[in-house]
């Protein structure tokens, strides 16, 4: 559950009470025991819930525990697709029906440019050690300390510079 929806269901137990507070208790619990769950598998086995739930059930099951995935993520989906045309609504003042089609279209967009290779950031490990990769190619940072790089003269840091920071 992400804070917002976390603080508008708080909100909401105002007109009901207590009833609501429990149940937002009660999930709140579960989320975070799946969550723990899902990390402990994810550390002991190197396998996500989806590989370790077809690894374990036969091919009929997980294809209906694929579907009720499926379902549950279009349903989390169709929020955010609202609440997108609701805020393009009440900024832009465009009608719903043409703001959750700006919407649609945009999530069709950003789809398709990550088929052609749009920018796939993804940290994998490489030799042993967790890098970061953008397109599948290795990214490296380097850091400067500022008090020993000028950006005039380089390396060569100035004692007028070194106080001048």
């Amino acid at each position: 559950m992400d804070p917002g929806n976390w603080a508008t269901s708080i909100n909401g137990s105002q007109s009901f009470q207590f009833l609501l507070i429990s149940t937002i208790l009660l999930s709140s619990l579960m989320a975070m025991l799946l969550q723990n769950l899902s990390a402990k598998l994810g550390i002991v086995t190197q396998f996500d819930l989806a590989q370790a739930i077809r690894l374990h059930t036969d091919k009929f099951l997980s294809v209906i525990l694929w579907i009720i995935a499926e379902l549950a993520i279009m349903a989390t989906d169709v929020t955010e697709v609202i609440g997108a045309a609701i805020a393009l609504n009440l900024l832009f003042k465009i009608p719903l029906i043409l703001a959750t089609l700006i919407t649609i279209l945009d999530v069709l967009f950003l789809l398709f440019l990550s088929k052609i290779g749009f920018r796939k950031i993804e940290i994998k490990k490489d030799n042993g050690a967790p890098r970061l990769f953008v397109n599948g190619m290795p990214v490296k940072f380097h850091g400067v300390n500022r008090h020993e790089f000028d950006p005039d003269n380089g390396r060569a840091v100035t004692y007028e510079r070194m106080e001048q920071d």
